[in-house]
């Protein structure tokens, strides 16, 4: 089968065509959906407790801050937690998986702790977490409680 130039370029160009249009749904759907979950049900959930639990105490005994798009930070005097946001990854048309991996440190000394995951449904904009917890505002009340549990910290 010999085909000719002109049906090759054809070929090349109609790749090209597809190619561009998924890197623009993925740029302008998907990278959006999954910045609004970070942002709105996780960060967001650290950020409220947070400050509810500052505003009780009188001092702000825990800070979150931004390193970036994809890594926020929480912070007590003496530990830090940055969480990460990896790559989207596609399971499936139209749906999506991305980890947050939390990283510990504690006076100099970092410790790797369990993976977060969520699963975004793009069609009908469903999250579903992979946590052992009920829930984000449970997993971040349980890593604030860590914060005073531990010897180290003090106000």
């Amino acid at each position: 089968m010999n085909q000719s130039i002109d049906e090759i370029v054809e070929k090349f160009k109609s790749h090209l065509i597809a190619k561009n249009k998924a890197e623009a749904f993925f740029k302008e759907t998907i990278e959006p959906k999954v910045e609004k979950v970070f942002q709105e049900k996780f960060v967001k959930a650290f950020e409220t407790i947070a400050e509810a639990i500052n505003t009780k105490v009188g001092s702000d005994v825990i800070h979150c801050y931004h390193e970036n798009k994809d890594k926020f930070v929480i912070e007590g005097l003496y530990h830090k937690i940055f969480f990460q946001k990896s790559q989207i990854e596609i399971i499936v048309a139209g749906t999506v998986q991305v980890n947050i991996i939390p990283i510990y440190a504690w006076k100099g000394i970092t410790k790797h702790m369990g993976p977060i995951s969520f699963i975004l449904d793009i069609e009908n904009n469903t999250v579903t977490w992979d946590i052992s917890f009920d829930s984000i505002e449970m997993y971040a009340t349980n890593l604030f409680s860590g914060f005073v549990e531990d010897k180290d910290f003090s106000l």
